[in-house]
């Protein structure tokens, strides 16, 4: 314990959790209590990336002694920190559950993902005696349950494919008229060598 002039400071070091306590304070015939509590910490897991119509869990890790009570917010384009209870809806219902370490609502389940879910999500930890916040946000994103294959959507591979196919029916086809011929197999690969270069790329 310390003094300077009229302030009396006790320091603790290398504080632990035993030592969370009340801690009284008295000057004469005046008594105080002090709480004292673990300054609170939450922590969230990087950008999400999901499917529409997929199961989306986000974990939300709390620290901190009390344990804070845990709430979330959703935000995108169009609202901020929107309260998650109010965007929940029959098609795409939102749970919040308990962890492992039985901390409620430190996990927030949407059973069945919407385009729209795409935004920020904040959890927040309220520490007790009116400390201030403290949350964490993750970003997610949500792809269309078709748009899974990338393929097609880099430059000049639909052109390409097409090529592709279209060397390939050529070749069969010239092996129906040719059937009869010791050189069918050579005429394939020769049809399909012409255009390697779009087998390779139509394979990678």
């Amino acid at each position: 314990m310390s003094q300077k002039d009229n302030i009396y400071k006790l320091e603790i070091e290398n504080a632990k959790v035993d030592d969370i306590d009340n801690y009284t304070c008295s000057v004469e015939d005046d008594v105080r209590e002090i709480p004292v509590f673990i300054k609170p910490l939450v922590k969230m897991p990087g950008n999400i990336n999901t499917v529409e119509n997929e199961k989306l869990k986000i974990h939300c890790s709390v620290y901190g002694d009390p344990v804070p009570e845990i709430f979330w917010t959703y935000s995108n384009d169009t609202s901020n920190f929107t309260s998650i209870e109010s965007i929940n809806d029959t098609n795409s219902i939102i749970t919040l559950e308990m962890d492992d370490k039985k901390i409620e609502n430190s996990i927030l389940l949407i059973h069945n993902v919407q385009m729209w879910h795409r935004g920020e999500y904040s959890c927040f930890g309220k520490p007790p005696y009116n400390h201030k916040l403290v949350n964490a946000t993750v970003m997610v994103r949500v792809k269309g349950m078709y748009a899974d294959n990338d393929y097609f959507k880099k430059p000049n591979k639909i052109n390409e494919f097409i090529w592709f196919l279209c060397a390939l029916s050529f070749a069969f086809e010239s092996l129906e008229i040719q059937k009869s011929s010791n050189f069918f197999v050579l005429n394939i690969l020769h049809y399909l060598s012409l255009y390697n270069t779009t087998y390779r790329l139509f394979l990678s």
